[in-house]
């Protein structure tokens, strides 16, 4: 079975349930870190079916939070930019540009 992710590096998401905006840096296939941080999600298979994303939120202080979610917490975010949120912006304008670079 082949996975593809829904979602881009350095696209702008959305946390489902929280709300809160974040910046796609990297994505795992399937969970890839060596212990389970959440352990509800070791009770949840149906994360495991789908890919994990590693995330930069910005915090009500404007520090960048890293955050690995599923994409099943994940929603796409269709706002190009956001006033309140200067490094997640600034972030994901530099990860593109990067990204075009390397093709």
């Amino acid at each position: 079975m082949i996975k593809s992710s829904k979602f881009n590096i350095g696209q702008k998401v959305r946390h489902k349930l929280l709300g809160f905006l974040g910046i796609i840096i990297d994505i795992d296939i399937k969970y890839s870190l060596s212990k389970k941080k959440n352990k509800n999600l070791n009770n949840i298979k149906k994360f495991n079916k789908y890919p994990w994303y590693h995330v930069i939120i910005q915090d009500n202080n404007g520090y960048p939070i890293y955050l690995y979610l599923s994409e099943l917490q994940l929603i796409w975010n269709y706002k190009k930019k956001y006033i309140n949120y200067s490094i997640l912006n600034k972030l994901s304008k530099k990860i593109k540009n990067n990204l075009k670079l390397k093709n």
